[in-house]
């Protein structure tokens, strides 16, 4: 009796542990969301968000699929048209918005390296053929694509106290504009000089103390001529200048001092855009350096990183971990996402509708431009220095290596390691050049066969 009872007990224990099992795979399955209708190729891209909703995106999960955002195009091969760029500032154009428009393959080679006499921090330049650097001892170079230096100066400062000669310190990158070469060191001196033989054209001294690097603006006039302008920020009262580029004569000083600014302006049309330590986005007119919108970010959300300008709008992020969206004629926010808990000091780098950024943590992170959701997030190791977008691969620096990255997945492709820190990338013709604090400028290139620097 006792044995049939126990077995009696054990089944009915087996039923009870069934329908639990039962109950609680059943309400799992609720709590999973519905699986999403699939999107049709032909679907047209979303519009900008109307400006007056703020669409703040939450920090999240990066979707495990592109189905979500139908719209991103993946360059390949079948659309590939090679054309020499230009990389005028640290960011490529004026912009600054870091894109180049070719190919790379998915690991690189060292071309070259030679040697810059002291630390470069400053991102080379690239136009026609010549790379330009600037050293933290007053050195200017430029070099040929082989990687011969076509020409160096040491540029002198003044004098010190004592009598002995003091050189310029260039710590930010330099801007090549129509075979000329502007450097800025940070008490305020500026240099222009040609590009083919580094003859020194004129020197402005602003007696101010400059952080981020200067941006320029080519303006045609009404007889079809073109002038240059450059603007260099006042890192201690934010106060904006605007030189002119033949002849380094100052065109106006903005009346509106914003406070400290470590970042470097965006340019684009009416349009000059810095952030500053007040965390605020600051508009001011290219023309006139007259204030033209203020949006604040709140607490903690200083900005040190240059503003990237498309469309109209303008993108940066901030001391708080956010990227945020501005339109730049109203002045108005149009998304703010959250992507980290740790600051986010480089500039974006914008192609079609990827954006690309990365924090002080090693966090790199795509971003729909249209509605500020997050594609994915890779973890790297160490603060990401400015990324760039070069079709469908990103290339960016992370203290000394430097990494290529799969633009749809953020899946490592490639890394190099240089030194302890190196400068975010200069895409110069079909190669990627940095800067190095050990002293050293080296130039990668494909490893394919027959692929070189300047094929």
């Amino acid at each position: 009796m006792k044995k049939t009872i126990s077995s009696f007990s054990f089944v009915i224990f087996l039923i009870a542990l069934t329908l639990l099992f039962l109950m609680i795979k059943k309400k799992e399955l609720e709590q999973q969301p519905p699986t999403p209708e699939p999107v049709q190729a032909s679907e047209a891209a979303p519009e900008w968000i109307p400006e007056e909703e703020d669409n703040t995106s939450a920090l999240a999960p990066a979707p495990t699929h592109l189905s979500a955002f139908p719209d991103l195009h993946i360059p390949g091969p079948e659309d590939y048209v090679w054309e020499d760029n230009f990389w005028n500032s640290y960011h490529g154009p004026s912009e600054l918005t870091g894109h180049a428009d070719f190919l790379l393959p998915a690991s690189l080679s060292p071309l070259w390296q030679i040697q810059a006499e002291a630390a470069v921090y400053g991102t080379p330049v690239y136009a026609e053929g010549l790379l330009f650097f600037a050293n933290i001892q007053g050195g200017v170079f430029a070099v040929t694509r082989e990687g011969d230096i076509l020409w160096n100066v040491r540029v002198i400062s003044g004098e010190r106290s004592d009598g002995t000669t003091r050189y310029a310190s260039f710590e930010a990158p330099m801007l090549y504009l129509e075979d000329r070469i502007f450097a800025c060191d940070d008490s305020g001196l500026v240099v222009a000089f040609i590009a083919e033989t580094g003859e020194e054209i004129w020197r402005r001294f602003l007696d101010i103390s400059v952080l981020g690097s200067p941006n320029y603006q080519i303006r045609t006039g009404e007889d079809g001529s073109s002038e240059i302008f450059i603007y260099i920020i006042d890192q201690a009262s934010g106060a904006l200048h605007c030189l002119k580029g033949e002849t380094g004569e100052v065109a106006w000083v903005s009346s509106t001092e914003v406070g400290r600014c470590d970042a470097t302006p965006g340019v684009s049309g009416d349009f000059v855009v810095f952030g500053s330590c007040a965390s605020a986005l600051h508009v001011f007119s290219s023309r006139t350096g007259e204030l033209l919108h203020d949006l604040e970010l709140g607490n903690d959300s200083q900005v040190a990183s240059g503003v990237a300008l498309v469309d109209g709008k303008g993108l940066s992020g901030s001391r708080d971990g956010s990227l945020v969206l501005m339109d730049l004629n109203e002045g108005k926010r149009v998304w703010t996402t959250e992507l980290s808990r740790d600051e986010i000091f480089s500039t974006p780098a914008v192609s079609g509708n990827w954006v690309v950024v990365g924090d002080e943590d090693g966090n790199l992170f795509a971003v729909h431009l249209v509605t500020g959701e997050i594609i994915w997030k890779t973890q790297l190791d160490g603060p990401i220095q400015s990324p760039v977008i070069l079709r469908d691969k990103v290339a960016v620096s992370v203290d000394g290596l430097l990494y290529l990255l799969r633009l749809d997945t953020g899946e490592t492709l490639w890394s190099y390691e240089l030194s302890d820190e190196i400068t975010s990338p200069c895409v110069a013709g079909k190669a990627i050049v940095v800067g190095s604090s050990d002293a050293t400028v080296t130039a990668f290139a494909g490893n394919d066969e027959g692929d070189s620097f300047h094929d």
